[in-house]
This record gives structure tokens, sequence and C-alpha cells, in this order.
């Protein structure tokens, strides 16, 4: 059940390590040995601590945590920004939102930028994606380093060459049956993402699995039209939490079902396999509910866990995050490749200070946010607010000390801009002249909208969402949803 208690201390991380690599196979995976396939399993909007394996006593997600006991499980993982396409993009190229560009609504991942699966693909690696979200789609530029049938949108599929809301929110057990159907029939190695819609909103769990919350009387779903209500009572908020635990609890099954088919095929002792998000989920912990708006704990902390037959299982406390996941494959495949990767390989434990500056440029949002091991500072540059959190205190996030360390809140903020000028300086050298290449709203069809509205974006917002993200920390938490 969930309760209402103080938020508890909280923890973020992100990457800044850099490597010039060359393309070529070396000795990771063993002389004689063919590479490993990979499969990334990425669950869209799933927070962390959801998972029982992140110490959630309530959502059952058995597999995942049956999957974590046998994997390395990173417990302090952060997303580099807190919305889809900037941090998927990252994950891919293991670049800065910053320097990659594709950061805003519009923007599309460059052709100038080396992706993951163009990397595998030209080292012999056959290579898919399986998507279920618009924003990463081949519209934007997803669609590099796959072979004919190896991009699949799961959405496409329509009417009169339109989308069905349906398709927009694609069950996870459908995008597993394609992953497997792909599976059989492709050479190895292999490399394949698959990218599930759940638990993203609407939050609308199959039968069977909404069965959390216990007895409500309300009227509150988990659809566009109660989640933008402005008079949510704590009981609607609590029946919309327990909606996005049935779709964990789905999706959980649904990844199940893709490690049985591994083991049955006899691939698993010869596959890496990745679990991860592309962010999390705030649900009114500073009065916001979703993602894309801010830079704080519930949007960015994720699970990864990454298991291999080479690997020890473990628990990992040292920052790690979504730019470290392309060079630590490369090393436990035992491959090189030409493009200047920002992530560190998590193969090799932590232990140097890392600075993790995190960025959301979207639409009229502007933040940053950089944190160190004890430090965070998040500054909303389109109010001009500027918190600096104590990780270490019992308060954590609930309390803004800025004004009792204004020495340190100034070094922060220097620190944060000029790792964000060296970042885009990095960006017009990458890109060249042209830049970020970008489509206008009006340009886009007229279908596309529909999708990208009927998922939460381009919409109308919640204008009492914006509101509650000016509050004071203090009264922005009153009425914080805390889970055990």
């Amino acid at each position: 059940m969930l309760h209402l208690i103080p938020r508890p201390r909280l923890r973020v991380l992100c990457l800044g390590l850099c490597s010039a690599l060359a393309v070529s196979a070396c000795g990771g995976a063993g002389a004689d040995e063919p590479p490993p396939n990979i499969v990334i399993y990425l669950a869209d909007t799933l927070r962390a601590d959801v998972l029982g394996c992140y110490g959630n006593q309530v959502t059952k997600t058995p597999r995942i945590d049956a999957f974590a006991e046998n994997a390395v499980l990173f417990e302090r993982a952060f997303a580099p920004s807190s919305w889809t396409r900037a941090s998927i993009s990252s994950l891919l190229t293991s670049l800065p939102p910053a320097v990659h560009g594709a950061e805003d609504r519009f923007d599309l991942l460059s052709r100038s930028v080396g992706t993951m699966p163009e990397a595998l693909r030209e080292l012999g690696y056959s290579t898919a994606c399986i998507t279920t979200n618009r924003n990463v789609g081949a519209l934007f530029g997803f669609n590099q380093g796959y072979g004919e049938g190896g991009f699949q949108e799961l959405y496409t599929t329509s009417i009169d060459k339109r989308v069905t809301v349906r398709e927009l929110t694609t069950p996870a057990d459908d995008v597993t049956d394609a992953a497997i159907e792909w599976i059989e029939t492709v050479r190895e190695p292999f490399f394949i993402l698959v990218h599930t819609i759940d638990p993203h909103s609407p939050y609308t769990p199959p039968e069977g699995y909404d069965i959390y919350g216990g007895e409500y009387a309300g009227e509150a779903d988990g659809t566009p039209v109660y989640l933008n209500k402005s008079s949510l009572s704590l009981e609607d908020k609590l029946r919309v939490y327990s909606l996005y635990q049935g779709e964990v609890s789905y999706n959980d099954a649904a990844f199940g079902r893709l490690l049985d088919a591994l083991d049955e095929k006899g691939l698993s002792d010869k596959t890496a396999v990745v679990f991860t998000s592309d962010h999390g989920e705030e649900f009114w912990e500073r009065g916001i509910r979703g993602h894309g708006r801010t830079l704080y704990e519930g949007s960015l902390h994720v699970p990864l866990m990454i298991r291999h037959p080479s690997l020890a299982p473990d628990r990992r406390t040292d920052l790690a995050g979504l730019l470290d996941v392309y060079p630590t494959l490369l090393e436990l495949c035992g491959l090189k490749v030409k493009d200047r990767l920002d992530g560190r390989s998590l193969l090799k434990p932590g232990g140097q200070e890392i600075e993790i500056l995190s960025r959301l440029r979207l639409e009229s949002r502007d933040w940053l946010s950089l944190r160190t091991d004890r430090w965070r500072m998040t500054w909303d540059r389109t109010r001009d607010q500027r918190y600096l959190f104590d990780l270490q205190s019992e308060a954590g996030e609930s309390k803004n000390v800025a004004g009792a360390h204004p020495k340190l809140a100034r070094e922060f903020l220097e620190r944060m801009t000029s790792a964000e000028a060296q970042e885009l300086l990095r960006r017009d050298a990458l890109l060249g002249p042209n830049g970020v290449v970008t489509i206008e709203h009006g340009d886009l069809p007229a279908y596309v909208v529909d999708e990208l509205e009927a998922l939460g974006y381009l919409g109308e917002e919640d204008s009492k969402d914006e509101e509650a993200g000016s509050k004071t920390q203090q009264e922005a938490g009153r009425d914080r949803i805390e889970h055990d």
C-alpha cells in the first residue's frame, strides 16, 4: 500500500568520461570466442524505486527481481534527461543531450552522430529495434544502423494511414512477440533494442494486473482526461499510482517471456542482456506528475542491470547511467569503435569523483542539474530558481540549502555553465554549420500530431502542474506520495 511519508534522501547520477576509439575487434570476448549477442530491454517511463529489486515491497516484479539476482545491478543509475528522445539518443550515442542535439520536441537525431547499432552493424552484427514510441521513430532519425526489416515501429500498421490509440499503446506482450520472432530468424551475433511503451501514460494495465491500491470508489483512471484534472484528491492520486504499478507488473511478465525464449533457444549463455528505462515518472512529489518537466529524482532515477555469464552478480553503488551502456557493451564484446564516447565502461569499478550534468531543453523548459556524490544543484532557468540539495542530509531534495551555502551554490552554477558551454562547442564541431536539424510543427503529418497528443505530448499542459513547479520545496511536498 502507498503511504504518505517524508521523502527519503535522494541520490542521482550521470556520466562524464571521454574515450576515442578506433573500429576494430579486440580480446575482451576471448580470442577464439565469437562476440556475444546483445539485448537491450528498455521499459519506457520506469522509475527504479517501483521495482522489488530496488527496495519496493509492494509492486510485484518477480521476473525482473530474479534477473537482478543474476546480474550486475546499479543502485544509482540516472538518465541524462527526463524525456524519451533526448535520453534514448544519449543511450545510443554515449553523448550528452547538449552534444547530440536531439533535445526538443521537433529535433532529429542527426546522421552526423554515430550510433551503437550503426557501429555494431559495421562490425558484423545483425541489428534490430522494436519501438512503440513515435518519439524514437524513423521520422526523427532513429532508423540509423538497421538492415531491411530491422527497424520495426509497431504503431504504423493502420487503416487509412492513421494510427489508432490501441496501436499507440502496443502491449508489452506484442512487443515481446515481435522480438522473439526476429531473434528466431536472424543470424548471430545480433543486437536488438526492445522498447516497450508500458508503463508510460495512459496507465491502463491489462486485465489481471490492476491489483494494487485496495478499494477505491472515485472516478480517477489512467487516461489524460483524469490525469490532467486540477482537483485530484490524495485517494485519486493513490489510484493513479496503483494503475502505474499494474503496468509495471505487466511489463515484468512480458520481459520474463523474452528471457524464457532466450533460454529455450540456448541463447542465454551467449547473450548480454541489459534492462533499463529512458527516464522515470514523477507522482506529485512537488505537485507535478509526469516527466520532461523537471530534473528531480523521480524523473531521472532509472533501473540499470546487465547480465552476462562472464559477469559475477553484484550490486554496485557507484555512479552510473545511460551514457555508460554503450562503452560497457563494447568492452564486454571485445570491440572498439571510431566514435568518441562520453560514457565509461562499467566493467571497471568506480572510485574517481564524477560530476553529472543533466539537461532539459523542451519547449519552454530550460533546466540544468549538476550532481556530485554529496551535493546537487538544480537550476530552473526559465524561472531562474536555483536549488542546492545536500543529499547526505535527511531532508535530501526536500530542502533547498543554497542560502546556507552561498559560496558552494555559486561554484556549482559556474561549473554547470562551464560544462554546458564545452558541450555546446562540441555540438557545433560534431553537427557542423547546419547544427541541429528540426521538423517544424506545421510540417508534421496530421496523424503524427494526433499520435503524439494521444501519448501526452504536444497537448495543453496542466496549468496546475506548472503552478506547483514554482512552489517552495516545503509547499510542493505536503501531499507527497511514497511507496514501500
